[in-house]
C-alpha cells in the first residue's frame, strides 16, 4: 500500500518545480508524478536517488530522514518519519548496496590520487 507522499510535493514546491517540470527530469509523466503525491504508487527507490543525487543545485533536505534510508534492525524509513517493517532479505539487500557504493567510491578515490600523482 503506498503512503502519500508529501514529503516529494514539499521538495518539488521548495525548488518550484511543477509536477512536469519533475517528471521531465525523472523521465515519468506528469501523472506519474501526481500519483506519487496523492498515495496511489510509491516513490520508486531510483526515482528517489535520481533527485537525491541530482547536480541542479535543487534543496533535498524535504526528501532526506536523519541522514539515511535505513532504520535499525530489520526496518526501513518510508521517507514519511515513520520505519515500517521490511523483509530481512530486502533490507540486507539495501545495505549490501549501499556497501558496494561506498567500495566504489573509494576506488574512485584510489585512481583519482593514482593520476594526480602522474600529473605532478
Amino acid at each position: 500500500m503506498a503512503v502519500k507522499n508529501e514529503r516529494l510535493t514539499a521538495f518539488r514546491r521548495l525548488n518550484k518545480l511543477t509536477q512536469d517540470d519533475l517528471g521531465d527530469f525523472l523521465g515519468v509523466s506528469k501523472s506519474f508524478v501526481s500519483q506519487i503525491e496523492n498515495g496511489r504508487v510509491d516513490l520508486p527507490y531510483h526515482l528517489r536517488q535520481q533527485i537525491l543525487e541530482n547536480d541542479r543545485g535543487w534543496d533535498v533536505a524535504p526528501l532526506v530522514v536523519e541522514g539515511s534510508i535505513f532504520g535499525d534492525g530489520n526496518t526501513v524509513n518510508n521517507g514519511h518519519d515513520q520505519n515500517v517493517s521490511a523483509d530481512a532479505g530486502l533490507v540486507a539487500a539495501l545495505r549490501e548496496a549501499q556497501a558496494q557504493n561506498a567500495k566504489s567510491q573509494e576506488h574512485i578515490d584510489r585512481l583519482l590520487a593514482i593520476i594526480e600523482g602522474f600529473q605532478r
